[in-house]
This record gives structure tokens, C-alpha cells and sequence, in this order.
């Protein structure tokens, strides 16, 4: 039975870039220590992650809304602070989620090379 590696099991897409991205890429991967796979890995996953918190923060802004009723829920009590707390909290939670990933696919690199030179 043939032995196959762990990126031989994981799901593959062919992407046609325009002009150009892929040197962009290539730049951007080596500049951040990484292959183009995982670059653009990386960049699929932040964009997934914020479009995420983006609708996240947008249910727990109308949820506010809806708290914020006063009894006779006739008048609405504004919470200017609300959506800029929640900015902050979704650009360090992206900050953090970025730095977790990079050590995440370093950390996998570096296995997959030991494992390659076996």
C-alpha cells in the first residue's frame, strides 16, 4: 500500500490567478516565511475569519439595540461606545488569531520538512 503524505489527503482547488498575483504572492510568502500554499491559506482564512466577526458583530450590535429599549420600550437608550468596543475587540481578536495561525503553519512546516527528509 502506498504511504501518502498529509497534504496528499487534504482537499485541492486550481486557482487561476490575473496577471501578476502570483508574484505578489511569491513576495508576500517569502517575506512572512512561508510557502505560497500556506500564504494563501493564510489570507483565505483571515478574510473568512473577519467576514465572520464582521456578521457576528452586526447580530450582537442589533441585539443591543433590542436591549436597549427603555421599559415602556418607546425610547432607545444609545450606547455610543458599543460599536467602537466591538471594533476593538474584533481587530485584537484578529490580531491574536493571526498570530496563532502564522505559529500554527510554521509549526506544521516544520514537521512536514522532517517528515520529507526521513
Amino acid at each position: 500500500m502506498e504511504k501518502k503524505f498529509p497534504s496528499q489527503l487534504q482537499d485541492k482547488f486550481t486557482v487561476r490567478f490575473p496577471e501578476g498575483m502570483r508574484d505578489k504572492i511569491a513576495e508576500l510568502a517569502k517575506k512572512n516565511g512561508r510557502s505560497m500554499n500556506n500564504e494563501i491559506i493564510a489570507a483565505l482564512d483571515d478574510h473568512i475569519s473577519k467576514k465572520l466577526l464582521d456578521s457576528n458583530s452586526e447580530k450582537l450590535i442589533n441585539s443591543l439595540s433590542f436591549v436597549s429599549m427603555d421599559s415602556k420600550n418607546e425610547h432607545p437608550i444609545e450606547y455610543k461606545g458599543a460599536l467602537e468596543i466591538l471594533k476593538m475587540l474584533d481587530e485584537k481578536t484578529n490580531e491574536y488569531r493571526s498570530k496563532l495561525l502564522r505559529s500554527y503553519l510554521s509549526f506544521a512546516n516544520d514537521i512536514l520538512h522532517s517528515q520529507n527528509k526521513k
